[in-house]
């Protein structure tokens, strides 16, 4: 008989280990690119980065999976009459060093970002606290619109009614950080586990500047889901793709690679088109300032010749922001679309084009090196623009490429390009910052600087609506930024993984609401 129940048990434990049932065994390995270099939440910026802050802490409020802002460690709020006062009851919460989180943890992120020498990628999210944009334009004596002499209640106060102010307080910028530990952190807070102080969902049990991977484990209190997540590089400068391929990653996000290879028998491949490519020209120098020849080389570019050499991942852009990458339908209505590539003609071009070239320096169109990214297939793409360039006008151009988007907008950031064929998306309020003075997609417009600063700096949703029609319609009737295609961004995960939302703002995910069925 107690030979039966030890067999009877064996066979229960093995059935519950091919079913999945114990949950807390499985380990879900997320292919990246590149390995965090920061993992501090007021600075956290790369993708690598973001995805494992977010995992790691929890902030006031989090989005849900329609973007949505719900309740994270803050019970409950209340927002003033006015609408300008906002106060959040804290949940009792800890560190993972067993301290008690208060709300002087997250007044104290606070203060960090809204200081200059920070360097918070987004500063722009805290400009409507009172004090908070004085602060960051150095004025250091501005008092910060914030309490917290109550430890479990934050209070914020705004100049204005901000109606995105929810959403923006789901931003890492916004995570809570201890003054005390930060402090003992000899200026290192981020750069390594023992400079990391968290508060999320996962510890942080392996990192190093050298490794290609890295490792979290799931606190006890979140047992049901995985119990390790492994975000990992590839050591055989195989990509993500290719890796889900040969089953070594269960899950990643990739943009570039053909995700048609991937088995739909074993993984879920999510498509959806938020970045557009164009071409841009530095209007800083003699070619992008001459608009009659930015208009010659877009009436030269054959759409349909360029359609016809798609293949089933990229289509045509009709714009320089991708439809996919406005979230409100009423953005998507609204904006308008570019037609600079509707008027087609070798002939016409070609006259255009000399009667152009009479106004550049030695009335003499200089070599073209196209800066972009080391993408085979971008790199097709663009080598059929430049055939028609080099065949309807004799234009001499050369391709040169940098090893990612993050290399190609830093040399663009830095004026040392003529034309270059790049990203714009996947953020439309990132995205309209790029044409700001000095940004990489420089516009170099005094009025579509004003409209941007008004964007930036307007809280009502009507004004940013209004300003945001009035940017596309000058970007798109702009012959210096020709949009070209789309391109795809794949969510590929395992398909024995439920509970999979990707958050299509930033495609960063939560693995906590990750199972295995």
């Amino acid at each position: 008989m107690k030979r039966r129940i030890i067999s009877f048990l064996l066979f229960i434990a093995i059935i519950f280990s091919f079913s999945g049932c114990t949950a807390t065994d499985f380990t879900l390995y997320f292919g990246i690119d590149t390995i965090p270099e920061n993992l501090d939440p007021q600075k956290a910026e790369s993708y690598s980065e973001l995805i494992t802050v977010k995992n790691c802490f929890r902030g006031l409020l989090r989005l849900d999976e329609n973007n949505i802002p719900v309740l994270d460690l803050a019970e409950s709020y209340d927002i003033s009459t006015d609408e300008k006062t906002y106060t959040f009851h804290l949940k009792e919460s800890y560190w993972s060093n067993g301290k008690k989180l208060t709300s002087k943890d997250f007044h104290f992120a606070i203060n960090r970002a809204t200081q200059p020498l920070t360097e918070t990628p987004t500063p722009e999210i805290f400009y409507s606290i009172i004090g908070a944009k004085e602060r960051l334009l150095g004025n250091q004596n501005a008092i910060l619109g914030v309490n917290s002499d109550n430890d479990d209640t934050l209070i914020i106060t705004l100049t204005e009614p901000d109606d995105s102010f929810l959403n923006k307080i789901c931003s890492p910028a916004f995570m809570p950080c201890s003054e005390s530990f930060f402090n003992s952190s000899g200026g290192k807070y981020g750069l390594g586990t023992k400079y990391l102080l968290t508060n999320g969902d996962y510890k942080i049990s392996a990192w190093s500047e050298n490794n290609i991977r890295l490792k979290l484990v799931a606190e006890p209190k979140n047992s049901a889901a995985a119990k390790t997540v492994v975000l990992s590089t590839s050591a055989q400068d195989k990509g993500t793709i290719e890796r889900i391929c040969d089953k070594d990653i269960g899950m990643t996000v990739n943009t570039y690679d053909d995700y048609t290879k991937v088995n739909r028998n074993d993984y879920t491949v999510d498509v959806l088109y938020r970045i557009n490519y164009s071409i841009v020209f530095n209007k800083k120098t003699a070619v992008g300032q001459n608009k009659p020849l930015t208009n010659a080389l877009a009436q030269s570019i054959d759409i349909n010749a360029l359609d016809d050499m798609l293949n089933d991942r990229y289509i045509l852009s009709n714009g320089v922001f991708s439809t996919q990458a406005i979230i409100s339908s009423i953005l998507t209505e609204n904006s308008s679309k570019s037609n600079i590539l509707s008027n087609y003609s070798a002939e016409q071009s070609r006259a255009n084009y000399l009667e152009a070239v009479k106004n550049l320096p030695g009335k003499k169109m200089p070599t073209l090196n196209i800066l972009t990214i080391d993408d085979p297939q971008i790199k097709s793409i663009l080598a059929n623009v430049i055939s028609k360039w080099e065949s309807n006008l004799g234009i001499f151009v050369n391709i040169k490429t940098v090893k990612n988007e993050s290399a190609l907008m830093q040399t663009m950031k830095s004026g040392d390009y003529t034309v270059a064929f790049c990203p714009i998306g996947n953020n439309i309020d990132e995205s309209i910052k790029l044409f700001k003075n000095g940004n990489s997609l420089d516009a170099a417009n005094e009025t579509i600087y004003n409209i941007i600063d008004q964007y930036n700096l307007s809280n009502d949703f009507n004004t940013k609506l209004s300003c945001f029609k009035q940017i596309t319609n000058i970007l798109n009737s702009d012959s210096s930024l020709i949009p070209i295609i789309s391109v795809p961004t794949a969510y590929i995960w395992y398909n024995e993984y439920s509970g999979v939302s990707f958050n299509k703002t930033d495609n960063t995910i939560y693995f906590i609401d990750i199972y295995r069925n």
